[in-house]
């Protein structure tokens, strides 16, 4: 039996994957973000990976470039399966990181397993072939990489206006947008900027149990003492703070902590939003 690496965020998207590559009669091991499948990539072995992109801790481009930097991963097949990152430069983006098909969200269960056929048929470890490696151009991946993300983000201040707009004309449409985003979504208020709320997809990316749980933290308990630049991070917190009322919004990397010490790189984006 194939084994077949499943990486997505979302549970639903998970059990759609599993019913049909089990049904199809593949063996399905499932992660829910790049870091975690790393992991499964280092104790087991498997025939195929298919990824979402846009994850918490480690996104699908991140991951990517992690197998196809890998000597013992990267002729593993590769397949991006995503609803989000849709435009022709990601699709290129991706390929140019090893990846062998980009596939949109959402595919019939017949075309999306006879797509799985072919990328599971094609020839490997030819030795004609000479595989690019993304790593021999880290400023241009960083580049590309801080280009797709940024266009994202883009649409998320658009999107975060949106909200802002519902705020004040319905609060029920705000709440449901608000809890049922992919994203970690915070809210913090002045003066002393403690957490206000959270959705469900913070508590499941930092370990909390409950609204109630996260709340009670400073933003300081889920922050190392030091950023990966060597600064305070409540230094650097107060500059983001700062920049973001001013301009309104302001999007950075930060390293955050989770409540049992591990601690993961992310991309933040703060905004501003005035209500009354």
């Amino acid at each position: 039996m194939m084994n077949v690496l499943i990486v997505d965020d979302i549970a639903e998207n998970i059990y759609l994957l599993e019913a049909m590559l089990e049904g199809a009669g593949y063996g399905v091991v499932s992660a829910r973000n790049g870091k975690e499948a790393l992991k499964h990539l280092q104790e087991g072995t498997f025939a195929l990976i298919v990824s979402d992109i846009l994850m918490p801790v480690m996104d699908g481009f991140q991951f990517c470039r992690g197998c196809k930097t890998n000597p013992e991963w990267r002729e593993i097949p590769f397949v991006f399966y995503t609803a989000t990152y849709k435009e022709k430069k990601d699709e290129e983006f991706a390929l140019n990181l090893g990846a062998d098909r980009f596939v949109i969200k959402p595919q019939e269960p017949e075309k999306f397993l006879k797509i799985i056929k072919e990328v599971l048929e094609l020839p490997r470890h030819r030795p004609e072939t000479v595989v690019k490696d993304p790593s021999s151009d880290q400023t241009g991946y960083l580049s590309m990489h801080n280009e797709r993300v940024t266009r994202k983000l883009e649409k998320k201040v658009a999107d975060l206006r949106r909200v802002n707009q519902m705020l004040h004309n319905s609060e029920e449409k705000y709440r449901i947008l608000f809890e049922e985003s992919r994203d970690a979504l915070m809210t913090m208020s002045p003066p002393g900027w403690n957490f206000a709320s959270c959705n469900s997809a913070t508590l499941r990316m930092f370990g909390v149990k409950d609204q109630a749980e996260f709340i009670s933290f400073r933003p300081a308990d889920v922050s190392p003492e030091m950023q990966s630049d060597g600064r305070p991070s409540a230094d650097k917190s107060l500059e983001m703070l700062e920049t973001t009322m001013r301009e309104g919004h302001h999007f950075f990397e930060w390293t955050h902590q989770r409540l049992h010490g591990e601690t993961f790189l992310c991309t933040v984006l703060l905004s501003r939003i005035e209500i009354g």
